[in-house]
């Protein structure tokens, strides 16, 4: 009789789409050994244990003698990834809630024991429980572990649950370690129906019945009660953090492992809202997108604060508190319009707020900022800006500007970086389209111009080169300017310099110059066409006249010399 029950039951998952790439993971599946202990008793394969394989899947199940808890004990080899946090234990059985749930793992050969710690369960697979619970939650030095972002050698899991009732037959159909993106791609139709709602005091990667919050919060999605700043009426699932006491992410490592545990990539399409809270990592910034994976119709909330820390190309991200009109603008992107949204917040009135993303060598780059004004609070560290300064002796010079200051919108700008890396700019009053495609910027009445384009092509209109218009464009490495030949193209939210003063027949441009902080001192200077009889320069960025120079040091062509 039970062997025919747990048959009806095999078949039932395998009609459920238990399919073995869908089990991938399992200890069940993976262990070279498994045993059951319970009630001090040990159960293997034939005596009081019975393992069977169907659709390439195995199950495990046993009848209870007495209400005590039952240890799964699989020896295993396998890798586990930073973000596999969470045990998923998949069974049918009258376990008792109340009593012991403990995760042991051997890691990198060293075996790592927990208390009891909080769980949530789900009703899946029409009459299956889904218990979740994770081995970081009461565990310090396992966190520490796992922010370490390496991979680590499983070698032993001991799952512990309790039986609630003597003589009850136990089938276990899942038991492993996944990311919570794997459980919602196995379970979707299951969870998408409460959205993956989690109770707010419900703690799973930290302990929440402490003061120390320690370094990873609850994961929830919760869409009710006062705290909802998300729910837009739809049924579509949320992904939120949750924190104690305030306590925020202040770590790079501790938000990279954030994001590894969410693991985007695998997210169903149906959950369309992550919202994220106190991700302020000020110990370091990151230089890659830690979001990379979201699905594309996804909303990312998040304080614009942050993204100087954790600069994303997600192409819908807006600002999680507040009633915003938000436009998202990507590097290499035709501009777009507001990103649509319902966000419940303290905000009443829209503001139109947008962000822009782009990867920047170290060094200089072009700019033309497709929004007016850049917060001061949100400017990435180690940028400095440049804007339209003077032009003489067919020098071009930028002056250091805060463009926090002004009204940006008709100002291409060069932007200095300190490293290599991406990097999110925030601001307001957001441009979708210009006149002409171009924003041209004369240095006094020269007939010279800084030009940003707001399209992916070769310059045209008053820009097209040619007898009477030469343009030079940034290089590839942010160390000069060059001339750009006539089906050179430019891209958008790029900046190049236009020469229309005479055309060809003028002298073309020598140097340019970066003046910091509107004093005479030169930051660099970049040659354009190299030239011996170029203006000469000390350090002071004063101009020297004559060919007697007295001992020291000099510039010519951005190239420094010595006098002795």
């Amino acid at each position: 009789m039970k062997q025919t029950l747990l048959k009806t039951m095999v078949l039932t998952l395998a009609l459920l789409g238990g399919a073995s790439s869908v089990w991938a993971g399992d200890f069940i599946d993976d262990a070279s050994s498994i045993q059951v202990v319970h009630n001090s008793s040990t159960l293997t394969d034939g005596s009081g244990l019975t393992i069977t394989t169907t659709e390439g899947k195995k199950i495990m199940a046993f009848t209870s003698a007495a209400v005590a808890e039952f240890q799964m004990q699989f020896t295993v080899t396998k890798t586990v990834t930073p973000g596999q946090a969470f045990v998923a234990v998949e069974l049918t059985g009258d376990w008792k809630s109340d009593g012991n749930r403990k995760p042991r793992l051997t890691l990198d050969g060293t075996a790592y024991n927990n208390d009891n710690t909080n769980f949530i369960q789900f009703t899946v697979n029409t009459n299956h429980t889904l218990i979740i619970f994770s081995p970081l939650n009461q565990n310090e030095t396992l966190r520490t572990k796992y922010l370490g972002l390496e991979d680590m050698s499983l070698t032993f899991a001991n799952i512990i649950l309790y039986a609630k009732s003597a003589s009850s037959n136990f089938t276990i159909y899942r038991c492993g370690l996944y990311s919570l993106g794997e459980i919602l791609d196995i379970y979707a139709s299951d969870l998408k129906t409460n959205n993956f709602q989690i109770d707010y005091s419900m703690r799973l990667l930290n302990d929440a019945y402490t003061s120390d919050a320690g370094p990873l919060y609850c994961i929830t999605g919760n869409t009710t009660g006062s705290g909802s700043k998300t729910n837009d009426g739809s049924t579509t699932g949320i992904i939120e953090t949750k924190y104690n006491n305030n306590t925020a992410f202040t770590t790079l490592a501790q938000c990279k492992l954030l994001a590894k545990v969410i693991d985007f990539a695998k997210i169903p399409d149906n959950y369309r809202y992550f919202y994220f809270r106190r991700l302020n990592p000020t110990d370091a910034v990151a230089t890659t997108d830690i979001f990379d994976g979201m699905n594309e119709n996804a909303i990312l909330m998040i304080d614009y604060a942050y993204l100087k820390y954790l600069p994303t190309k997600h192409a819908k991200t807006t600002y999680f508190d507040y009633s915003r009109t938000t436009t998202t603008f990507v590097d290499g992107t035709a501009p777009t319009t507001s990103i649509s949204n319902k966000i419940t917040g303290r905000g009443s009135s829209p503001q139109n707020w947008c962000s822009y993303t782009r990867d920047l060598k170290a060094g200089y780059n072009s700019l033309i900022l497709p929004m007016k004004y850049i917060s001061s609070d949100y400017i990435p560290s180690g940028i400095t800006f440049y804007g339209v300064g003077s032009f003489s002796d067919n020098t071009v010079t930028f002056t250091s500007v805060t463009p926090t200051s002004g009204d940006y919108t008709s100002k291409p700008l060069i932007v200095k970086a300190a490293t290599e890396g991406l990097y999110t700019f925030v601001g307001r009053d957001a441009i979708t389209s210009v006149a002409n495609n171009y924003v041209g910027q004369q240095f006094g009445s020269t007939g010279v111009y800084f030009v940003g384009s707001f399209v992916d092509d070769v310059p045209g209109g008053d820009y097209t080169a040619g007898d009477n218009c030469v343009n030079y464009g940034i290089t590839s490495d942010g160390t000069d300017f060059a001339k750009m030949g006539n089906s050179t193209k430019t891209t958008y939210y790029r900046a190049f310099i236009s020469d229309k003063r005479s055309g060809v027949n003028q002298a073309p441009l020598r140097s340019v110059v970066y003046d910091e902080k509107g004093t005479t001192g030169i930051s660099m200077l970049h040659e354009v066409v190299l030239d011996e009889n170029a203006p000469v320069y000390n350090l002071n960025g004063v101009r020297m006249q004559g060919d007697n120079l007295p001992r020291g040091i000099y510039v010519r062509n951005g190239k420094k010399f010595i006098v002795k």
